[in-house]
């Protein structure tokens, strides 16, 4: 059975037989905790629109650069390039084999290899991961390869995605998660924590959409304990974090002193006691400017039905267009109590249902627009039974 190389493959093709990726692109597969979230951090930190096979797979032009971009993120599981797949199970075998007579890995020569398989989603019905990992690495010995599947050289990463209907496979790039390590940090091991504090994958996901590589800071205008700029920090981002209750500002400062202790920081922080409302006015008394903002309105669900908690709110969206530094093409993601169970985690929201805690979606979005700020996407994240969140990602114009 031949096999073709294509760009972007055609749906024809994809149902057709096997496509095998050219050695510029590369196949990305997203954890399951956030399908929509994971296609939307991938576009930003890939810097192009993916092609996407499935909701957690995608296929991305590759560079020099992509192993390190994909470093920083919240959400991918495994990068694999190059790779090849199909959706006709009765013919897996063969296209594998003719696949790795490629020597998609290079020449042996005294190396090693390990071939691992996953099933998401339910699989692929006739497709069995552990015959095809038996087979291939028969193939792969034959080949001169040195089978060792605790330190290899190399590794072959079978994937039966039942969320496409496909069988993956491909070169391992990343050999572990770039996520690693998130669980250490999140808000109870930190020496100053409060119950409403972000979760360190959520802040890291929303620095991933609005970071550009400014030299100006990213700002939190609510930071709290100090989470999201915890996270910048980790991803070498300038931070500036401001909050209006000291007691936060100096336990933010005792949460970074303790980052800095760890060895993971890679850029520097600075904290302001200051009111989110007038930052034109303290980042000017600074001589400071922003490149974007990245916040968590730190009040619950029931002060959303607040006057006072409305007018904050809004009031912080158009301080923030109006900070210095911020123009047309900046951006912005903050975090909105959101109805539970409303949207799935598989599409962004697109539509106008939803509240926010008393306030209707279309009263949400024209403060929003009024303020300077145009909506670019949302996503509904399920935080527990009762409460989620709505990540709101935005553009000044």
């Amino acid at each position: 059975m031949g096999y073709s190389i294509r760009l972007r493959p055609s749906s024809d093709s994809l149902r057709s037989g096997v496509v095998t990726a050219s050695l510029m692109e590369a196949m990305l597969i997203g954890s399951g905790w956030h399908p929509s979230l994971f296609r939307a951090e991938m576009s930003a930190l890939c810097r192009s629109r993916p092609w996407r096979l499935g909701p957690r797979t995608l296929i991305i032009e590759s560079d020099d650069e992509l192993l390190e971009r994909l470093s920083r993120s919240a959400s991918v599981d495994e990068c694999l390039s190059p790779f090849g797949l199909t959706s006709e199970a009765d013919s897996l075998e063969v296209a594998l084999a003719a696949w790795l007579s490629d020597s998609p890995f290079g020449a042996p020569a005294g190396r090693s290899i390990a071939v691992r398989w996953s099933k998401r989603g339910g699989g692929v019905d006739g497709a069995s991961g552990k015959r095809l990992a038996h087979t291939c690495g028969g193939n792969l010995s034959d080949q001169g390869w040195m089978i060792d599947l605790d330190d290899p050289d190399e590794e072959l990463l079978i994937c039966l995605d039942g969320t496409s209907g496909h069988v993956i496979w491909g070169r391992r790039a990343l050999r572990e998660l770039p996520r690693a390590g998130w669980t250490d940090r999140v808000p109870t091991e930190r020496p100053f924590f409060r119950p409403v504090s972000l979760d360190p994958r959520l802040a890291r996901l929303a620095l991933n959409l609005v970071d550009i590589g400014e030299a100006e800071p990213l700002c939190d205008p609510m930071s709290g304990t100090g989470g999201v700029v915890m996270e910048g920090c980790m991803l070498g981002i300038p931070m500036l974090g401001v909050d209006l209750d000291e007691e936060m500002v100096e336990g933010a400062r005792a949460n970074l002193d303790w980052l800095d202790e760890s060895g993971e920081s890679e850029s520097e922080a600075i904290l302001l006691h200051g009111d989110a409302t007038d930052l034109k006015a303290l980042l000017e008394s600074e001589g400071m400017r922003v490149s974007g903002f990245v916040f968590d309105p730190p009040y619950g669900r029931n002060a959303w039905k607040s006057d006072d908690a409305w007018t904050l709110f809004t009031d912080v969206l158009a301080s923030c267009r109006c900070s210095p530094g911020i123009s047309a093409g900046s951006e912005l993601a903050c975090f909105l109590p959101w109805p539970p169970g409303l949207h799935g985690i598989d599409e962004a929201v697109t539509d106008s249902l939803g509240d926010v805690h008393g306030r209707p979606w279309t009263s949400v979005a024209d403060a929003f627009e009024s303020s300077g700020w145009r909506i670019l996407s949302r996503h509904a994240v399920p935080v527990h039974g009762s409460l989620a969140r709505l990540l709101v990602h935005a553009q000044a114009f």
